[in-house]
């Protein structure tokens, strides 16, 4: 299965300072073999995604997921494109992939999406 874009948008998020928001480019791709929808963030400013990550998922749930009766943190899997940004721990790959553990948030280096 081919991974093509079905949605995309921008999205602004709050940073730390009011004067100067956060935005996010997201690729919603086709789904999984196994089901899941693979979404893209891409970072379009000087801020971290992971360190405003969850504001970035509450804006994200609202503004495309809950209109679609789609649980982000079950049937998405959340790819954030490496940038300086991010960090030198997260920085040796193409992409930061999330995973939801319950209430916690995992951080994982991967150089590919999954199919």
């Amino acid at each position: 299965m081919s991974k093509s874009i079905v949605f995309v948008r921008d999205l602004l998020y709050p940073t730390d300072n009011i004067s100067e928001p956060g935005c996010i480019h997201v690729e919603v791709l086709n789904p999984t073999k196994k089901g899941k929808i693979p979404v893209v963030i891409e970072n379009k400013t000087p801020h971290s995604p992971i360190r405003h990550f969850e504001s970035i998922v509450g804006i994200m749930k609202s503004d495309i997921f809950d209109k679609i009766n789609v649980d982000i943190k079950v049937n998405v899997d959340l790819y954030i494109s490496v940038t300086p940004e991010i960090g030198s721990e997260l920085a040796d790959s193409k992409y930061v992939r999330v995973d939801f553990a319950g209430d916690k948030v995992e951080y994982s280096s991967v150089d590919d999406i999954e199919a």
